[in-house]
């Protein structure tokens, strides 16, 4: 009975694990260790690079990004950077924005699930495909683009506190403090306190015995507004982004307001008439507004000034909304679903119901046919561009990396919209100390003695192939495997916790060794293979010795060789992004298997339902 009861609470449990489970999984498939784009100036030059040469001031955390003043994407990029042992790991953040989110769609159940009542399931099911649907891609494959989801985020707890809550009750307070803190991460984060001001300045001049009570939450809005405003960024050579006239920004506000139908504008008076009607319902009647009623009208005014600020800022030809925008404008349909709910006709008013449902059926159609286009025709055909292409990013970064030279960037596939700047970043050494585990490993280990060293430059049987394209030492050269010997590099030292070293050949066979040796001690540490690499890499991990360490490599059979790569660290996070990227169908699978337990309770309980009456 306790179960049935709570059987919100194990949905919403579900919903968040197939939520994050889906993101995962696109990551795992789509997703990139190399950086993108912004995150090499953002994050590389501005932040772990000035981090790492302890250069580092608070004041950079506010200095702005374009027109925003990313915070907290950078507090949380500076974090994991710190957890990964100062190691950079674009994944990890992709990993970690998929976590925020979930925790978005987490929250906006809970805040939601009051206006719908006894329907949770149904607004359960719309914010998960919502959320699982990948019209947001950029926002799950680029950590990054954590602004977006730490704006959500604080500007749901902003309604919540300040729409729901009388003024400077403890909730009202945390709604004021995170709805400013939305202002730091996407620059129309301030759009939230435009929305609660027109609704409390409504209610302020309708509700006349009431206006000391919204006073204050209008006071508050106004001080905050002024502060941000204040902060905005103009940024000069983004003014051929923005809108040039109103047709422009109509038309983009029309794509926008029309989602999913982006490419026809006129479809946004369609897709929006649910909340309009509600509005001009409610301005016609001047009845009281419910908590729920003024939650979906400051909810739904805050999506159409959402989308009237990608219009103004990015709106320059007309031009479609990009898929970062999407995960706020796709809000939209939870905004008119909602409106629907608040619509509904009385039982009693058979016609009405008539006309309402088979309204609500035809908009129903349209959103899913035109979510199913989007998804078809924009969404995969974009992701799997976006694969292909960071296939060739990696492969001219590490061509860089090994060679140092530029011309393996120009005119190239690269991950950065100039090769002269990248090339530059790419040549700093402590950047290059703390670069993804992807783009590690190009600097040869040099040899502590002058002979008997049988590892050469690539020496390994030529079906193997080159590990990552790498150059790397082994034992097989143009005799065969008859050479014999010891190779024992200089002392190197790794920051990360684990060190990882592929292998190809036969190591494992008596005579055949690999270890590292740490100052100091007795015996090197030396990898134990389950079984023969033989023409393939294996990649074995062994634990950092936290101290100077050499790579020991023995040879002393005359009937087999074998190759290494060069080590590499791997932070602890590094560590977990691999494991959770590649068991994303577990947290899927348990999900589904959470989301099965209410309904199998429910038949449970019908089944059992009978009177217990003595038998006559």
């Amino acid at each position: 009975m306790l179960l049935t009861k709570d059987a919100f609470w194990l949905k919403l449990l579900a919903c968040g694990l197939l939520i994050f489970g889906t993101k995962l999984w696109l990551i795992q498939q789509f997703g990139s260790s190399v950086p993108y784009w912004d995150q090499w100036d953002s994050l590389a030059a501005d932040l772990f690079l000035k981090w790492s040469e302890n250069h580092f001031s608070v004041g950079q955390l506010f200095s702005p990004h374009n027109e925003h003043r990313i915070v907290f994407s950078r507090l949380l990029a500076l974090s994991l950077f710190a957890f990964n042992q100062g190691q950079w790991q674009p994944l990890l953040e992709a990993i970690a924005s998929a976590g925020l989110a979930t925790l978005v769609a987490i929250i906006a159940g809970l805040l939601l699930r009051r206006v719908v009542k006894n329907q949770d399931g149904l607004l359960l099911l719309w914010i998960t495909v919502l959320w699982i649907l990948p019209f947001g891609w950029e926002n799950t494959l680029a950590g990054f683009q954590s602004a977006f989801y730490f704006m959500l985020l604080f500007s749901f707890i902003a309604l919540w506190g300040l729409i729901l809550h009388p003024a400077y009750q403890w909730q009202w307070w945390t709604g004021a403090l995170l709805g400013f803190f939305a202002f730091f991460n996407v620059a129309s984060g301030l759009l939230i306190f435009v929305a609660i001001l027109g609704v409390k300045g409504y209610l302020f001049w309708t509700d006349k015995t009431q206006r000391l009570q919204h006073f204050p939450t209008i006071m508050l809005c106004l001080i905050i507004l002024c502060l941000e405003f204040a902060l905005l960024v103009p940024v000069a050579h983004h003014a051929v982004l923005k809108a040039q006239d109103i047709s422009q920004f109509l038309l983009t506000f029309g794509k926008s307001l029309a989602f999913p139908a982006i490419t026809h504008p006129f479809f946004s008076f369609f897709a929006f008439f649910p909340f309009t009607f509600l509005v001009l319902r409610l301005l016609w009647l001047r009845r009281p507004l419910t908590m729920n009623t003024l939650l979906v009208i400051t909810l739904g005014i805050w999506v159409i000034l959402q989308a009237a600020g990608i219009s103004y800022a990015r709106g320059a030809g007309g031009a479609l909304p990009a898929s970062r925008y999407m995960d706020i404008l796709a809000i939209g349909i939870l905004v008119n679903l909602l409106a629907f709910y608040l619509l509904h006709p009385a039982k009693e008013s058979k016609k009405l119901s008539i006309y309402f449902y088979s309204f609500f059926s035809l908009w129903l159609l349209a959103t899913v046919f035109n979510m199913s286009g989007l998804i078809q025709q924009n969404s995969i055909p974009a992701l799997i561009h976006k694969r292909d292409n960071s296939l060739l990013q990696i492969q001219n970064v590490r061509a860089f990396l090994q060679t140092n030279n530029i011309n393996t960037l120009i005119g190239k596939e690269i991950p950065y919209p100039s090769a002269e700047r990248l090339a530059t970043l790419l040549s700093n050494p402590t950047i290059r100390q703390f670069l993804p585990p992807s783009l590690q490993g190009f600097q040869l280990l040099t040899s502590s003695q002058t002979n008997n060293n049988p590892f050469v430059i690539n020496g390994f049987y030529p079906t193997a192939g080159q590990y990552q394209a790498e150059n790397v030492l082994g034992s097989y050269n143009q005799t065969g495997n008859v050479a014999q010997g010891t190779f024992i590099s200089e002392s190197l030292t790794l920051q990360q916790n684990v060190i990882e070293i592929a292998v190809t050949g036969y190591l494992g066979e008596t005579g055949l060794r690999l270890g590292l040796w740490g100052e100091g001690d007795s015996e090197p540490q030396w990898i134990t293979p389950q079984q023969l690499a033989r023409e393939t890499w294996v990649t074995y991990q062994l634990p950092n010795p936290k101290k100077p360490f050499k790579i020991i490599a023995v040879d002393e059979n005359p009937n087999y060789w074998f190759a290494f790569a060069m080590p590499r660290g791997l932070g602890i996070g590094s560590l977990w992004a691999a494991w959770l990227l590649t068991h994303a169908y577990l947290i899927i699978a348990l999900g589904l298997s959470l989301l099965l337990i209410p309904f199998a309770l429910n038949n449970l309980k019908k089944s059992t339902d009978f009177p217990l009456t003595e038998p006559t």
